[in-house]
């Protein structure tokens, strides 16, 4: 596959999140705001990394919310790929609090994401509150397809479902070689723009950084390293049942096929209960930009694996 189709077919990981009150609408809190983001991922041989979020939230001077939530991809469509999805394994999440905010932890697995909740519906709070987040993902590196392919980490950082402005955000990516190509893109749709700040090349760890993130904006990093840079990675897949192959008679499909089939109606079921039940905001995905020396794709609309939970206003 040439080099710039499968950047584009690389990872998207992104987390959109929300906040909200048991009264007042995210969407409706004009001062509230993320004033800090920093996130570190420190990628890791068999291409997982553990990522670390810091963050403060200003959640303005009333005191009547509880916490912020959030949505990590971790089974992500591929472009032309209707069989499969691309699952991005999330697991030993943790989050602790500076400030002494509550740090209750609800964790929730909804078609395709995994569902934090932060907080305590007990507790109402206010004011600048500071959150560290943490969690594993798997296969966040994508190997190359020869030995003389490099590796790559196409990275959705930050999706377009944030209904608050993100300000002072950096990125820094720490990886076992030093990376050999770095791009950044920040904004909505379609954005060509490039972000404030970056590390030069050559250093095994780097960082992208952006003053501002308005609602709806996202950022993308796209990062190029040498040939078995992560040795051992390898990309996982989940098959994907659509209308197209649900009924397609193979040796594998044609008597499983009918039976997921039967099953696929409890589903579709539980799928309606969970829109009307579920209150997490659902990422947007800035699809796969390509390195400084070719031509980057433009960033696609949002997009959800099928059956996944629809944006809500708040908690």
């Amino acid at each position: 596959m040439p080099l710039v189709r499968r950047l584009t077919a690389a990872v998207a990981l992104a987390g959109a999140l929300v906040l909200g009150s048991a009264v007042t609408a995210a969407a409706d809190s004009d001062d509230w705001r993320i004033t800090r983001y920093d996130l570190t991922a420190e990628l890791e041989p068999d291409g997982g990394a553990r990522v670390t979020i810091d963050l403060d939230f200003d959640f303005g001077p009333d005191d009547d919310a509880h916490g912020p939530y959030l949505s990590i991809v971790e089974r992500q469509e591929i472009e032309g790929d209707p069989d499969r999805y691309r699952v991005l394994e999330v697991s030993d999440i943790e989050v602790t609090s500076s400030t002494g905010a509550p740090t209750d932890l609800l964790v929730e697995r909804e078609d395709g994401f995994v569902v934090v909740r932060v907080g305590s519906e007990s507790v109402e709070i206010g004011d600048v509150q500071s959150y560290t987040l943490s969690y594993h993902v798997d296969s966040l590196a994508t190997p190359g397809e020869s030995a003389a392919d490099p590796d790559a980490v196409i990275w959705n950082v930050i999706g377009l479902g944030w209904e608050v402005p993100l300000e002072d955000v950096s990125v820094r990516l720490v990886a076992p070689e030093p990376v050999s190509s770095l791009r950044c893109l920040p904004g909505g749709v379609g954005s060509t723009r490039v972000c404030d700040g970056a590390t030069t090349p050559g250093d095994v760890g780097v960082t992208v950084e952006q003053s501002r993130l308005d609602p709806g904006q996202g950022l993308t990093v796209a990062a190029l390293y040498p040939a078995d840079t992560f040795p051992t990675a390898s990309v996982a897949y989940a098959p994907r049942r659509t209308w197209g192959n649900a009924f397609t008679v193979s040796p594998v499909t044609g008597t499983v096929g009918a039976v997921a089939a039967v099953g696929g109606v409890g589903a579709v079921l539980l799928t309606r209960r969970r829109r009307r039940d579920a209150t997490a905001d659902t990422p947007g995905f800035l699809e796969g930009a390509g390195p400084p020396e070719t031509p980057c794709p433009r960033a696609s609309a949002p997009s959800r694996p099928r059956g996944s939970p629809p944006a809500s206003s708040g908690r």
